[in-house]
């Protein structure tokens, strides 16, 4: 079974003062993945969703005590740093079996919508369901009252998400690649892999993205040039970007980039996460950290069993 992937990863639990945890971390991860896995809208039915499945319980460590919906919700709170050092440790494991490749990585943000009622955009004495969600605008969706989540993936054969980040809906993608990046050279410096491009759409076009990820890391970043008479003194290297760009070689990587569109397609079809299904800006954090680990879990255990790597749906109910 898919949770099987879960098990096998380390975990050590960490010390705490008072009483110990009736319930391991271990456990409590394997009960949110069947949350996302089987697209729970809610903790108080994942709750109600393990007492009527017994062998499911069972997959995830329970024997006859079940915890209640007041324990999952105080639990659900404390979960981002083991669920990823899991993700960390389950990537690596992808890397080192050669199942993706980090030489060629593709950025991108996507609006995802706030669960309930939204705040209408000239009503501001209208309470929203999620209080903590903004509006945020998309060339291929308008007005989106929600969230985004900022990521950065590799690309064929094995698309899987590397990094990520949380935001409110009205956040822009390319002040927060840098932060985002830099993790990643970590990783790729980690175990001896090398970051040849990193591929983004053009609201990634700036001079200090340039600066970093090319004379900082010696990486391309690849993206769309704004095309224009190019007046000002600074603009030379604004001209090569563009020339370059315009190669037939740049223009063959640069169609890779599509393979994060596709990604995020994936994720919002399979686990229904768009609209989410908490709300609030940790809670969300944490749901969607739950819902990357979900994706990587599914890819090594498609792996692990000779199945295609994206043939997802068939373990999502």
């Amino acid at each position: 079974m898919f949770l099987g992937v879960i098990d096998a990863l380390r975990y050590s639990e960490p010390k705490r003062v008072g009483r110990p945890y009736v319930y391991s971390t271990k456990v409590i991860i394997k009960l949110f993945l069947v949350m996302v896995y089987y697209r729970l809208n809610s903790v108080r039915s994942l709750a109600r969703f393990i007492l009527q499945h017994p062998e499911l319980a069972k997959a995830c460590g329970l024997n006859q005590l079940f915890p209640c919906y007041r324990t999952l919700t105080r639990r659900f709170k404390q979960l981002d740093e083991p669920i990823l050092m899991f993700v960390n440790r389950l990537i690596r494991k992808l890397i080192s079996k050669r199942i993706i490749r980090l030489a060629i990585l593709a950025t991108d943000g996507s609006l995802l919508k706030a669960k309930g009622k939204e705040q209408p955009l000239r009503r501001p004495d209208i309470i929203p369901a999620d209080k903590e969600a903004r509006w945020g605008y998309s060339l291929t969706r308008g007005w989106v009252w929600g969230y985004k989540l900022h990521l950065i993936s590799t690309v064929k054969p094995g698309i899987v998400p590397l990094r990520w980040l949380i935001t409110t809906a009205n956040f822009q993608e390319g002040p927060r690649f840098i932060g985002l990046a830099k993790g990643i050279v970590e990783l790729a410096k980690s175990t001896s892999k090398k970051i040849k491009a990193f591929l983004g759409d053009s609201s990634y076009e700036g001079k200090q993205i340039y600066q970093w990820s090319k004379k900082e890391q010696k990486i391309n970043f690849i993206c769309p040039i704004k095309d224009g008479k190019f007046k000002h003194p600074r603009s030379k290297e604004r001209k090569r970007r563009l020339k370059l760009f315009k190669t037939k070689r740049i223009k063959r990587v640069f169609k890779r980039r599509a393979d994060i569109e596709r990604l995020f397609s994936q994720l919002k079809e399979l686990f229904s996460i768009d609209p989410l299904p908490v709300i609030g800006l940790k809670n969300v954090a944490t749901y969607l950290n739950l819902t990357c680990l979900a994706y990587l879990a599914a890819i090594y255990y498609n792996y692990s069993n000779g199945r295609g790597l994206r043939q997802i749906k068939s373990i999502v109910a």
